[in-house]
């Protein structure tokens, strides 16, 4: 059950390589220096693999998981040696592991925040992402507070281009609460097959101030005489650090008031 060439990914446990070897072989090993000439002629095996004679099994056999962080695909050749009882060399194998690098996702520092909030009607900074040249793609998932998958919010934006993702655009939601939307970026068709990556962030946007009429209470204009008490006009306040007063030149009549209710709802 041997393999002269295995392709690997970082990082990731590796399905044993296994050796079977004949009888009269009492011990199998990596060799660097094929030679004896003092230069490596081998790389060996990449660091986390490991190898493992079992003479009762007649096996020899490399496993383990790469530890490496790879930029790039990364060639290892080993050579394994089996000797027989009286320490003569009979049989020798060639191998290559071919290394491969994850898909890879970061933010580029140079941009816009990952997580921001911002106005409605106004405009997110621009956030990228750098993805590593092994990814062929990236794709945007957007979440509600309550982490339910929903759609991409109305006038953010989502591109990937050249091995840059980015989040742009104006919202225009017409909120009149302050409103949060998460986001994770993901990774797509390593050139190897290997892991994909991901990053989140998240986007708050808050409503802009504004009073809305409640039509639940008095009309805006009435007529009333002397004496008598106006129906209560009820307007709602609306944005993210909200007061309400009456502002010069307007004034209000003798006995009539301005109150403003902080989180009136709650």
């Amino acid at each position: 059950d041997g393999q002269a060439v295995a392709e690997i990914c970082e990082l990731d446990p590796i399905a044993p390589i296994v050796f079977e070897t004949t009888d009269g072989i009492n011990n199998a090993y990596l060799v660097i220096d094929a030679d004896g000439d003092g230069v490596a002629d081998y790389d060996g095996l990449p660091s986390g693999l490991n190898p493992d004679f079992d003479i009762a099994a007649g096996t020899f056999t490399i496993q383990g998981t790469p530890d490496l962080d790879v930029a790039v695909s990364t060639e290892y050749t080993y050579l394994i040696r089996a000797e027989s009882s009286s320490c003569e060399p009979i049989a020798e194998f060639e191998g290559i592991i071919n290394l491969h690098p994850n898909s890879s996702i970061d933010w580029d520092n140079t941009s816009g925040n990952v997580d921001q909030t911002i106005c409605d009607n106004n405009a997110l900074d621009e956030v990228r992402f750098d993805v590593s040249n092994v990814a062929l793609d990236a794709n945007i998932t957007w979440f509600d507070e309550g982490g339910v998958v929903i759609a991409q919010p109305n006038d953010l934006e989502f591109s990937y281009e050249n091995g840059v993702a980015t989040v742009y655009g104006i919202p225009t939601l017409g909120n009149t609460e302050t409103i949060s939307y998460s986001y994770t970026i993901e990774t797509a068709a390593n050139v190897n097959d290997c892991d994909e990556d991901s990053i989140s962030g998240t986007i708050t946007v808050l409503p802009n101030e504004q009073l809305i009429f409640d039509g639940g209470g008095g009309a805006i204009t009435q007529e009333v005489c002397y004496g008598e008490d106006i129906t209560e006009i009820i307007f709602g306040v609306v944005g993210d650090n909200t007061y309400g007063e009456i502002k010069v030149p307007a004034d209000l009549p003798n006995g009539v008031n301005l109150t403003f209710v902080p989180d009136a709802d709650n």
